[in-house]
């Protein structure tokens, strides 16, 4: 039974890190004050950490009385190099910390074969790196404890707060007595402070604001007027009395609202990095090559730039959004590196990052344009010479890699997406288009990715006109586009001529987008009857080759009743032909049934799916199925404006929470492919034509 949002939030982000217990702080260097006191770390033990962090990270082991030692990194990733790592390792040392720099996962086999042999615990940073994995396991999970970081430039922020989670029971009984003894709970002017703070983060900072605002914000904490993210006193270093503080219920239900977001927030990082790379690699940029095992989820795309210094300038003056971190091996420039034991030369890779590395957004608020704009300027800027950091010139892919554990033959059966805006097409089609279609077609990438299947998008000219990235992302992945339409209108809604209209603007926008022959269309909601058939010519000739708009049964809104359920030779009302690929479909007790995705599929019992498409292949005939990037966000009802009723939200809500699983056991269970590569697969198909009935 729940007792409080701060309970509830540590359960809910040990339950995504995959962890038994989490403890939440006011900040995340309070949360590795924690462990480093939960495991006993004090005078005259060594903490080996990478020497390119920040000095927040360092402080807590100097509060414990114990002695940072400094490990160079390695240039791509900019963590901690494992093969100067042993050599620091002394009889005094007690622990060493892996930070995940920037959200690039450490080479933690490596280390932890290091500390498995030399008898050392290990503890991760990953205050950059939510949500990243290293061979395919979450970062967070490796060590003895890891811990987290909220703060404002972090993967996600409730203003300032930290979290530790670990799987260690001794370890986790020995923090929760040294919370119950020691912490202390922040003051309310700190909390009505801290939401303040929050309200105007989320209403004020922008790209083209952060400059500013940062400089606001330092001046207002030097003042004392904000909570502010570092005291003077943690430059020398000075542990304050009150530093050892708890995490408010108002971070708590803040960071519980951004749990909720962190999948969509995650796949539309990994979106802008993959279109950073793209960018940088068509400037001829020579892309850093990650090893295979890194999965990252990058807080901030880090590149380097000729003359750091010069760059930072220009940006606050064209309102760039650039980061300077790390600005010293020791983060920032005004932190005292001799009252820490560090001096220049003493990790010459990072010294040479902090000369030449900025960093470029991420965030949810940086849009495409964004992107290119930033693109733009540091290549004006000059980037580093890439002999200096060692890296090669292939650059970084979302291509797929081949599916898990399975040999596939030449697909037959066809995955098929519609990308369109939920609230656009099934409301209102004159309504703008949200961003939430890009973040859950991510999702659905992701997952296509992740299983080695390529397939067909179906894209709405609509969606392609506000997200041209997320259409070169679908490209770049090897996946198949055709056209959905323009504006996602009824065909029985237009004229032929408003038809043909809006069949060429899509035709032509996707073409000049992609650079290839757009030939597959689909209509919206199967709109294509025995009312309208004329349709079918306008295809035709607006260049189409193939149609996969004919539901082969007839609901209450579409279908054609008795329509062929396999693949056929349709000879259209003007006797042109036209390549159609029904939806799969299945008969079960003589009855024809649907079982080819969108609501069917979120709600017939699996096994009647399986058995389905099973159907279909068994006659020799590929099963064609589709699904909607919105049926992977189950919450979209909770966060709109528009009153939906009962009857919507049921038939359009349903199954939604299940969805994406459903989606992933279907893509084990059978090899797919692109609609392109099952039409090739088939040999010569028998022709049909529809007959209107005779209605006088």
């Amino acid at each position: 039974m729940s007792t409080s949002p701060l309970r509830d939030y540590e359960a809910a982000f040990a339950s995504m890190i995959g962890v038994r217990r989490a403890f939440g702080f006011w900040k995340g260097r309070v949360a590795l004050y924690a462990i480093l006191r939960g495991l006993g770390i004090g005078e005259g033990d060594e903490v080996v950490v990478p020497g390119y962090t920040c000095v927040m990270a360092v402080n807590p082991i100097m509060y414990v009385g114990a002695k940072p030692i400094f490990v160079d990194i390695e240039p791509v990733t900019y963590n901690i190099d494992p093969n100067l790592l042993a050599a620091k390792i002394t009889p005094r040392t007690r622990l060493i910390i892996a930070q995940h720099t920037y959200g690039y996962p450490a080479d933690l086999g490596a280390i932890q074969d290091i500390a498995t042999r030399k008898g050392l615990p290990l503890v991760e940073d990953c205050c950059l790196a939510l949500g990243s994995r290293y061979k395919g396991r979450i970062v967070g999970t490796f060590g003895i404890a890891s811990y987290f970081s909220f703060q404002w430039n972090k993967p996600y922020t409730s203003g300032l707060g930290g979290i530790v989670v670990t799987d260690d029971d001794e370890l986790a009984k020995r923090i929760e007595l040294l919370c119950q003894k020691e912490l202390i709970p922040p003051t309310p002017r700190e909390v009505r402070m801290l939401r303040s703070q929050l309200v105007a983060y989320r209403t004020l900072v922008y790209p083209w604001t952060t400059a500013m605002a940062e400089n606001i914000y330092r001046y207002l904490t030097r003042k004392g007027l904000v909570v502010g993210s570092s005291k003077i006193s943690e430059f020398y270093p000075v542990m304050d009395a009150d530093f050892f503080k708890g995490m408010s219920e108002m971070q708590a239900l803040s960071g519980l609202r951004q749990l909720r977001k962190n999948d969509r927030v995650t796949a539309y990082r990994k979106a802008m990095m993959a279109l950073y790379d793209e960018l940088l690699a068509g400037r001829g940029w020579s892309m850093p090559v990650l090893p295979p095992d890194l999965d990252p989820v990058l807080v901030r795309y880090p590149i380097r730039v000729a003359d750091k210094e010069r760059a930072l300038a220009k940006a606050a003056q064209r309102f760039i959004e650039l980061g300077s971190w790390f600005e010293c091996p020791l983060h920032p420039k005004e932190t005292r590196l001799d009252a820490y034991g560090y001096h220049t030369g003493m990790c010459p890779e990072a010294d040479r990052a902090c000369r030449e590395v900025v960093n470029l957004p991420l965030h949810p608020r940086t849009s495409e344009a964004t992107i290119r704009r930033s693109v733009a300027f540091v290549i004006e800027a000059g980037l580093a010479r890439a002999d200096k950091v060692r890296v090669s010139v292939q650059p970084r892919t979302f291509v797929p890699t081949g599916a898990a554990n399975r040999p596939v033959d030449k697909p037959r059966n066809a995955i098929s997406i519609d990308v369109e805006d939920w609230l656009q097409s099934t409301i209102d089609p004159s309504l703008p288009l949200t961003d939430r279609f890009v973040q859950n077609t991510h999702l659905v990438l992701e997952d296509l990715e992740s299983r080695g299947v390529r397939g067909t998008f179906f894209i709405l000219g609509l969606a392609a006109e506000k997200a041209p990235g997320l259409i070169r992302r679908i490209q770049a992945a090897g996946h198949e586009i055709q056209s959905h339409g323009y504006g996602h209108q009824m065909v029985y809604t237009l004229t032929p001529a408003e038809f043909r209209q809006d069949l060429e603007r899509s035709k032509k926008l996707l073409e000049d987008l992609t650079g290839h022959a757009i030939t597959g269309y689909r209509a919206p909601a199967f709109e294509i009857t025995l009312d309208n058939l004329w349709a079918l010519d306008v295809i035709v000739e607006s260049g189409y080759e193939f149609d996969s708009s004919v539901f082969p049964l007839r609901t209450f809104r579409y279908g054609i009743q008795n329509a062929p359920w396999y693949p056929h030779r349709l000879k259209t009302p003007s006797g042109y032909e036209l390549l159609e690929m029904p939806v799969a479909s299945c008969s079960l007790l003589g009855v024809r049934l649907p079982v080819a995705g969108g609501g069917y599929f979120r709600l017939l019992p699996y096994p009647i799916i399986r058995a389905g498409l099973q159907q279909l292949n068994r006659s020799g005939c590929g099963a064609t199925i589709y699904l909607h990037p919105y049926e992977y966000d189950p919450i979209q009802f909770g966060e709109i404006d528009f009153t939906i009723s009962w009857y919507r939200r049921l038939h359009q809500g349903l199954g939604r929470r299940r969805f994406a699983g459903r989606i992933n056991r279907l893509l084990y269970d059978f090899p797919f492919g692109t609609m392109r590569e099952a039409v090739d697969s088939l040999g010569d198909l028998p022709c049909y034509e529809h007959r209107v009935p005779d209605r006088g």
